[in-house]
């Protein structure tokens, strides 16, 4: 202060105290007045309570508390990719079964199931791989990547046996259930068929619109293909032809993102990003009914649901492996329902789920896998339809999954980047 020095914290006089040396003290209620009466200064009393609650401190002791560690559950972690593990196959063949996966770090790996050894690691993908998959031998191994590049590997052995570059995204990958032959589907909306290793190539012709996922029936002779407009078509895997085209009324208004197909080569479903389930037959070619797989169907919460689909969005179908067509459907928003779809009304309906990521059933269709997103694998019951046992880990996101040959064991593969096993033999904690 120029011109003057005072203590730190010390008020200047008033001035409206006179030009006196000495500092006036107001008691309080005082009144300070001047000789024309006029009210220059008033002092309250001040009531003395508890000092004010420091928020920082509350934040500081919650952020001491631990939380509680969730419980490993798994039997065997397979440590290897960088970044996320996006998906899962496992060997359904020979004595040592081997899983593979792909990942964020732009190659597959595969492991020994029973050791959890490394016995390969592939090399020159372009991008993440996504899709991999084991022949119904268990001796080659396809890996696609999402810039469209196709391996396959003679396993355990590692040799590369054939590529293909389709160069665009892959989008759906599977071997067919009995033949050498490798099915794909890509963005423009064209089928892929490879007879492995000669390569002998099959187009399935696109009619505009991305190609989204699809579901091989059981008399492995036929193809259901979903879209990204809504549509649907059944594909005659011989003649390369569509036999049934389920568009117009009968399509989503939104995009394909699960299909299905009950062994009985007749019933038929997709489901979509608007919460919507339809059943299609076959033979018919005609849409038999709509479910909704979620209480919102058909809501948008988001501006961004068209695109990438809210959480009424149906994330998995899949038609249980028996003679009953038992329909699970899961949603990202976390519903799980049951339905009996010859009377096409729902059984059971779960909706304390995690966002549904994928569905396993076993062999005997008595047990339904769920796997989700905060980590968890949810076995169910599905005839009482209640949750036999939550297996966990960490919380990570399940982002694919399939179970062993024997059905002992589910796999899952992790957006930490890790494959998980978890022990399916031994029975639920009561």
């Amino acid at each position: 202060m120029c011109g003057a020095t005072r203590e730190h914290d010390t008020p200047p006089p008033s001035p409206f105290r006179g030009s006196g040396d000495e500092d006036e003290t107001l008691e309080p209620d005082e009144v300070v007045v001047d000789d024309d009466g006029m009210v220059l200064e008033e002092v309250e009393t001040l009531e003395e309570g508890p000092p004010p609650e420091d928020e920082d401190d509350d934040m500081d002791a919650a952020a001491a508390e631990e939380e509680e560690p969730v419980e490993d559950m798994s039997r065997l972690t397979l440590d290897g990719h960088k970044g996320s593990a996006f998906c899962v196959a496992v060997s359904q063949a020979g004595d040592a079964p081997l899983i593979a996966s792909g990942g964020e770090d732009d190659c597959a790996r595969v492991w020994r199931a029973d050791t959890g050894a490394l016995v390969l690691t592939t090399s020159g993908h372009k991008d993440s791989v996504t899709q991999v998959a084991f022949s119904s031998d268990g001796k080659l191994l396809a890996a696609g990547d999402m810039a469209g590049l196709v391996q396959v590997y003679r396993v355990p052995g590692g040799e590369k046996v054939w590529e293909f570059d389709t160069g665009l995204d892959l989008t759906w990958m599977a071997w067919h259930s009995v033949a050498p032959a490798l099915l794909a589907g890509t963005q423009d909306g064209q089928g892929w068929m490879w007879r492995i290793p000669r390569g002998d190539t099959k187009t399935l012709a696109s009619h505009g619109s991305g190609w989204s996922k699809a579901a091989l029936l059981a008399d492995g002779a036929h193809l259901l293909a979903g879209y990204e407009d809504g549509s649907a078509r059944l594909w005659q895997l011989r003649s390369g032809q569509p036999v049934q085209q389920f568009s117009g009324a009968a399509a989503h208004s939104s995009p394909v993102t699960c299909a299905a197909a009950h062994r009985d080569n007749v019933l038929l479903a997709t489901g979509a990003m608007d919460g919507w389930v339809r059943l299609y037959s076959a033979t018919s070619g005609k849409l038999l009914t709509t479910l909704a797989a979620a209480p919102d169907a058909g809501a948008s919460t988001d501006a961004d649901d068209d695109e990438e689909g809210g959480p009424q969005c149906v994330e998995a179908a899949a038609f249980a492996p028996t003679e009953t067509p038992l329909l699970a459907t899961a949603t990202v928003g976390g519903v799980l329902t049951l339905w009996d779809a010859v009377a096409q009304r729902a059984r059971h309906r779960l909706s304390d789920l995690s966002g549904v990521t994928c569905l396993q059933w076993t062999a005997d269709g008595a047990r339904l896998l769920v796997g989700c997103l905060d980590g968890e694998v949810v076995e169910v019951d599905a005839r009482a339809g209640g949750v036999v046992r939550r297996l966990t880990s960490v919380p990570s996101s399940v982002l694919d999954m399939e179970l062993t040959a024997d059905g002992k064991a589910a796999v899952v593969a992790m957006d930490d980047g890790k494959v998980r096993l978890f022990d399916l033999a031994q029975p639920a904690a009561t």
